[in-house]
């Protein structure tokens, strides 16, 4: 059935109030703003409290929204909660073929919303069946193999610093032409060098975001 904003915020308060043992949801990180205090998001806290199984994964659109205010008030709170909660970067995500913003609770039923562009719910939907069930498990554990736990604040910090590398560039005294080696303390990259006429001389890396 499909259901407004509205009304997906009681439906939220009411399937947290009642799940017992699992509760799994993604949240965009460049969602409207919201009140990480609201009664819904403290009643999945409340539950998560009371033992039930929860992880929220946070998919980041951009590094940047994780100096947004309202992001680091839901990511402590959840932490502090003992709701599990996990990274993934939007340029992962997008190759996992799920829906962007859902949750899976008890695995009795899934909720998804539609947002806008600018990140506003338009609508929710809620499913029942038991082949979206099964789909909706299936995203949950592609989304959990591909993203990170995040534990604590200091975490956040480190898995920003493995999104965007440094890079540092190291010339050499010109011996035929310029030398140079490149070198980062990123995983993502190996050392190597070249040796090349630095004049007028332009070098993409085509795995650099």
């Amino acid at each position: 059935i499909h259901i407004s904003p509205e009304e997906g915020n009681d439906e939220g308060r009411f399937h947290f109030m009642n799940i017992s043992k699992t509760g799994f949801a993604t949240f965009p990180s460049d969602a409207e703003d919201w009140n990480p205090n609201d009664m819904y998001f403290t009643d999945g806290r409340k539950a998560a409290q009371r033992g039930v199984n929860f992880i929220r994964t946070f998919i980041i659109k951009d590094i940047k929204d994780l100096d947004r205010k309202v992001l680091q008030l839901q990511i402590q709170l959840d932490l502090k909660s003992g709701i599990k909660v996990h990274f993934i970067s939007s340029k992962v995500y997008k190759t996992l073929e799920t829906e962007e913003d859902f949750g899976i609770w008890d695995d009795e039923y899934v909720c998804i919303i539609h947002r806008d562009k600018n990140g506003k719910q338009r609508e929710l939907l809620l499913d029942s069946r038991i082949e979206s069930i099964a789909k909706t498990q299936a995203w949950r554990e592609k989304i959990l193999k591909n993203s990170t736990e995040i534990k604590s604040v200091k975490e956040i910090q480190s898995w920003k610093s493995h999104q965007n590398p440094s890079l540092n560039l190291f010339f050499d005294p010109p011996v035929d032409g310029e030398k140079f080696s490149l070198r980062s303390n990123s995983r993502d990259f190996r050392d190597f060098e070249i040796s090349t006429n630095l004049q007028n001389f332009t070098w993409e890396l085509p795995w650099w975001n």
